[in-house]
């Protein structure tokens, strides 16, 4: 019989905290109804919550805590924090209870398997899906026991050793799914299998409270979900079965085939060591009661997929775990790391730039960095609607198209704008990112181009005043409810149409405004989760934002309308919230008149926006937009011609652009602080260039202070577009007709954010012109170029316009090897694998006892002892020369011909005519070489350039060094050895520095002396104690020394005005561990350490930075001249003797 005891019965905790036996589980469902159900949960009883960040309904939870009356202490509250999250918990709490609006969380669990516990800093912690392999793993580590482990659990997945192994540890176990999950109910499943429903009849009640109450007796908490008023009243009202009642349960999942819910969980899948993982964990690593339900691997090695025993592996739902067999390296197809599925590796990116045939890279195939994202080139593919959706999820359409282009290497390639709200969209076929269940085909996109090694981004935004129209190839603008339209649902600044013909939209209220504004940031956080690397608002084109700028369309009174801080006022609060997490053809007189926005709905436009940020997020997008441009929402608010509010969203310039701002300013902070952010807006209406048009409208003027306050909030990637706000529009087009907008505001805003035109760049030469400036003094250069219907016409375009500009860049394996013959990828650029750390495979070297001595003491499996030898093994890949200066040359020269990959130590010959040679034989054999100092690319030196950069030290005065090796009797003899004495280490030390404190060109305006000793034995000459010093045309001073009469040792000090910065150990030389240096300021007499730790060497920094951005640090370009200065160095000092 039912028991009424049961209602409030609780499990006691090992710290102490009571967990009720049953609680209301929550997931992706309409607001109203999901907030209607837990108020009506909690007046039924219940006092248990269970949701998660990744279902984007936390908001919603803590607003029905505190609509519901009962006090907040009675409430046990769970959350969950997704896998991006592992390596914070402590902010992933942090943005849970923002959306919560709640104080505190009483459990955080961590959602998938990791190695470590979380520590928060409130809230018993716990964690899900983890089997008693996981556990066991984490245990091992963590200092802390998890509270709750909360896994699928039903009759059919009983997990009949996971509970008692959980409990004898004192870890108390949650289920989700109790009730089997969303095929419950279908036949020979739980509501209807006979064991269930025989028990039901005989105790009066269904065949899930039956379910429910196996396992609360088994001492496991459950959490249900429905929305169902009368199944959420019936859960809570459990009964007492018997001991015969539990057994029969136990046994049922014999009776049919198995199956498990967590069929999602697939996208979470990466190899690792061959194998097929589950975010970094091995499927072995799970043992055989895998929560998940996914391959389970037993103790024959055979694979039992849970519901498809006896098929064949190679017919079976997941495919079976195979030891992947030791492949020669040359031989290997490298597997893509980090996605669910097989395609070759691509190191480096397709676009990458590996030659010109100038030797001079174009600005235009040069890398570019931006906050934790680092561009192969500047060409990116500019966001363009499809109109192919279906309610929003992306088709096989999208699927076709951005794979396509980005397999051919952009610098990022752009999601089209991604409407934050259903009413936010275009058209009905607009992609869509207001709901959680988006997230999972934009996560595709991402997942795709993370494989092909490319970066990807999203456009963010809403339409405003131009929505619910159809797609433009249609003769009539407008869509109506008869084609899936909401004509009577268009909203905007103010109920200004689009033209004197169009339907009247509603102007949002300012709840409304900050709606827009959270699922601005939500829509941030789905975009981090999906992945994406960088992520643009819109506020162009006179949609949403881009009308709440503009007076012509912002006519409002309150803080969003009037003035010009007004009017950007939500475009400004768009960029800080984005930051702080962390985008003529149509008949214009068709056009449904929008209703202008209340408060209340701006405000579910936010919310919304924060939501499609979030789904965004949660997709993996690695670049996130927000669209405020060409006439769409928040474009409409910032124009004066489309916002005609009176509230705080119209009037103002201030009042107009507060809603994209504050949906920057929501997105930042839903963004980790490595994730760029990008807004598109229109930087002018083309309305002062209509002699008809009288009155105020959106100008580059208003642009410019617009840009500045995006800069301020974090916006990383100003993306200048124009128009599309108002229908009287003139545009003067042309080639790069936008471009003078981009320079004006790249002159404004400097170095605070990059900036990227878009329109009419037709050719490479054009889009090189644009970023390397320079036609006059006036000539402000841009960051970036955006592409788009030159990538629908030729989706090969960078590769097209790397050979217009006379560059070759890489080409992924699958294209290249067509257009190079076998191999040929490999003669562009040798596969480098280098994990962690350096390891030598084999050595060279004349002298047969140092020869042996190393390789014993390195471990080294081959010795050759000629050069010839070494170059004719086929097994080496790549060569590291760090020769003699008189056979430096030689050997360059000899590895190309063998088609090796070269690392070469530094350009040393002794002869400008030897670096000729050299040069030209890498380019006449097509290899890979990177030549420079390998200690640059150590995060150390990373560091030291912030530290120079920041203006700690304040301006530098003076630079000091010393440098000893005892190397005198390895001199070089025919390069009189000098070049070993002076050290190029610190000399390039003293270089980087020099660059970094006063420009690229300070070194070259220098006085430069130097001094040395010369000894003599048998006639040969040894260079030894030398000195050099330096003085730039600013007054700095700086000084190396060289000894070798006291043994190694080496120091660095620079000291400006305001400290002095010491190197306390060897920044140069390649080893790993902890690098130390002090800062000392003069005023206060504070000495500050910064440890730098590096579980890598120099060596292995260097190749993963030459995977990345080939070649670095110096590049091929410049061999020459360092060459020359380095043999005119040798000179100089070899004729300072007797000083």
């Amino acid at each position: 019989m039912a028991s009424p005891s049961v209602r409030t019965k609780t499990f006691e905790l090992d710290n102490g905290l009571r967990m009720p036996a049953v609680g209301l589980g929550t997931w992706q469902d309409d607001e109203k109804a999901l907030e209607k159900s837990i108020i009506h949960a909690l007046k039924s009883g219940y006092r248990l919550l269970d949701t998660a960040q990744a279902y984007g309904v936390e908001h919603v939870v803590g607003r029905a805590v505190r609509e519901s009356g009962i006090p907040r202490e009675e409430i046990t509250v769970v959350t969950k924090f997704w896998g991006e999250w592992h390596h914070d918990p402590a902010k992933a709490l942090r943005i849970s209870l923002e959306n919560l609006g709640l104080d505190y969380v009483d459990v955080l669990l961590m959602h998938w398997p990791w190695a470590t516990t979380p520590k928060p800093e409130k809230a018993s912690i716990g964690v899900s899906n983890f089997s008693q392999k996981t556990l066991d793993r984490l245990l091992e580590k963590a200092s802390i026991v998890p509270a709750v482990n909360q896994v699928e659990l039903h009759a059919f997945n009983p997990c009949l050793k996971l509970v008692p192994y959980c409990q004898e540890k004192g870890i108390h176990v949650m289920s989700w799914s109790t009730l089997g999950g969303p095929r419950a109910g279908e036949e020979n499943q739980i509501l209807h299998h006979e064991t269930f429903t025989k028990i039901a009849d005989a105790h009066g009640c269904s065949a899930g409270v039956v379910s429910l109450s196996w396992a609360v007796q088994r001492g496991i908490t459950v959490i249900p979900k429905s929305s169902s008023e009368k199944r959420i009243a019936e859960n809570i009202k459990l009964v007492t079965l018997s001991d015969e009642e539990i057994d029969t349960i136990n046994k049922a999942q014999d009776t049919i085939k198995k199956y498990r819910i967590a069929e999602g969980i697939q996208r979470l899948k990466g190899e690792v060591d061959g194998k097929l993982a589950l975010s970094g964990w091995t499927m072995e690593d799970f043992g055989r009661e895998d929560a998940e339900g996914n391959c389970i691997m037993t103790a024959d090695n055979k694979v039992s997929a849970p519901g498809y025993e006896g098929i064949p592996p190679s017919r079976s739902r997941t495919p079976a775990l195979v030891e992947r067999k030791k492949i020669p390296a040359s031989l290997e197809n490298t597997p893509a790391k980090g996605v669910p599925f097989f395609t070759p590796e691509q190191s480096p990116p397709a676009g990458t730039a590996l030659k010109a045939a100038n030797g001079e890279i174009p600005k235009l195939f040069t890398p570019l960095k931006i906050r934790g994202v680092e561009l192969p080139n500047r060409i990116w593919l500019s966001p363009m609607c499809q109109y192919s959706a279906h309610e929003g999820f992306h088709t096989l359409w999208h699927t076709t198209h951005y794979g396509g282009i980005v397999q051919r290497g952009p610098g990022f390639s752009m999601i089209e704008a991604t409407a934050v709200q259903a009413n936010g969209r275009i058209t009905p076929e607009d992609s869509g990112i207001w709901l959680d269940a988006h997230v999972d085909k934009l996560k595709e996109h991402v997942d795709f181009a993370h494989s092909q090694n490319q970066l990807i981004s999203i456009q963010l935004g809403h339409a405003g005043r131009k929505a619910s129209t159809v797609a433009p190839w249609l003769p009539q603008a407008i869509a109506t409810e008869d084609v899936n339209g909401w004509p009577n649902d268009v909203v905007g600044p103010s109920d200004v149409p689009f033209g004197k013909d169009f339907p009247t939209p509603r102007a949002l209220t300012l709840d409304e405004i900050a709606e827009v504004k959270r699922d601005f940031a939500a829509a941030v956080k789905r975009a981090l989760h999906a992945g994406f690397d960088i992520i643009e608002l819109h506020f162009a084109h006179g949609y949403l934002v881009s009308s709440f700028l503009s007076p012509t369309s912002n006519r409002r009174t309150d803080k969003y309308g009037g003035s010009f801080e007004n009017r950007t006022r939500l475009a400004l609060e768009l960029v800080e919230e984005t930051r702080a997490i962390l985008p003529d053809s149509t008949p214009l007189a068709d056009f449904p008149t929008p209703r202008a926005l209340t408060l209340d709905e701006i405000a579910e436009v936010k919310r919304d926006f924060a939501a499609a940020v979030k789904r965004a997020l949660h997709a993996g997008f690695d670049i996130i937009e927000l669209h405020f441009a060409h006439g769409y929402l928040v474009s409409s608010f910032l124009s004066p011609t489309s916002n005609k509010r009176t509230d705080k969203y119209g009037g103002s310039f201030e009042n107009r652009t507060r809603l994209a701002l504050e949906l920057v300013e929501e997105t930042r902070a839903i963004l980790p602080e490595g994730t760029p952010l990008a807004v598109r807006f229109s930087a002018t209406e083309w309305l002062d260039t209509n002699p008809d048009f009288e009155g105020e409208s959106w100008t580059i003027k208003e642009s410019i202070e617009f840009a500045k306050l995006l800069a301020d909030r974090g916006v990383d990637i100003l993306d200048i577009s124009s128009g599309g706000n108002n229908a009287a529009q003139k545009v003067k087009g042309g080639p790069e007709y936008q471009a003078g907008f981009a320079k004006a505001i790249k002159k404004a805003v400097g170095d605070k954010a990059f900036v990227s035109t878009v329109g009419s760049i037709k050719t490479g030469t054009l889009a090189e012109e644009l970023i390397s400036g320079g036609k006059d003094e006036d000539d402000t250069p841009l960051d970036l170029v955006a592409v788009g219907r030159m990538f629908q016409k030729n989706p090969g375009l960078v590769w097209a316009w790397a050979d217009e500009l006379e560059t070759s860049i890489q080409v992924a394996h699958q294209i290249g090897w067509g257009f190079g013959g076998r191999a040929a990828v490999k003669k562009e650029s040798a596969k480098i694998n280098i994990p962690t750390g350096s390891t030598i495979q084999a050595i060279f070297g004349r002298n047969p006892d140092n020869l042996r001595a190393f390789a014993d003491k390195y471990n080294v499996a081959s010795r050759y002892d000629t050069l010839e030898s070494i170059l004719g093994d086929d097994e080496v890949d790549v060569v590291y020369i760090g020769l003699a200066s008189h056979v430096h040359a030689e050997a360059i020269i000899a590895a190309a011909k063998r088609g090796k990959a070269i690392l070469s130590e530094k350009p040393l010959t002794t002869t400008l005519a030897d670096a000729k040679a050299s040069l030209d034989a890498v380019r006449d054999a097509n290899v890979f070489m990177l030549e420079g100092l390998m200690y640059l690319c150590h995060p150390f030196m990373e560091k030291v350039v912030e530290i120079v950069r920041s203006g700690e030290l304040g301006s530098i005065r003076a630079i000091n060094g010393h440098y000893a090796a005892q190397i005198w009797d390895r001199a070089n003899p025919l390069g009189k050895g000098t070049i070993y004495n002076l050290g190029c280490y610190p000399v390039s030390l003293l270089h980087l520095i020099v660059q970094t404190a006063f420009g690229p060109d300070a070194i070259r305006s220098r006085t430069l002396q130097a001094a040395g000793n010369v000894s003599h034995d048998g006639g040969v000459a040894h260079g030894r104690d030398a000195a050099l010093l330096l003085r730039l045309d600013n007054g700095l001073l700086a000084t190396i020394q060289s000894t070798d009469s006291y043994g190694k040792d080496t120091g660095f000090v620079v000291q400006g005005d305001k400290a002095v910065m010491t190197f306390k150990t060897n920044p140069w030389l390649p080893v790993a561990g902890d690098n130390v240096l002090t800062i000392e300021t003069y005023k206060t007499g504070e000495t500050r350490e910064v440890v730098v730790t590096a579980s890598e060497d120099a060596f292995a920094c260097q190749v993963k930075k030459a995977r990345s951005s080939p070649p670095c640090p110096i590049q091929l370009r410049l061999a020459s001249s360092g060459l020359q200065r380095l043999t005119v160095s040798d000179d100089l000092v070899a004729t300072s003797h007797g000083r």
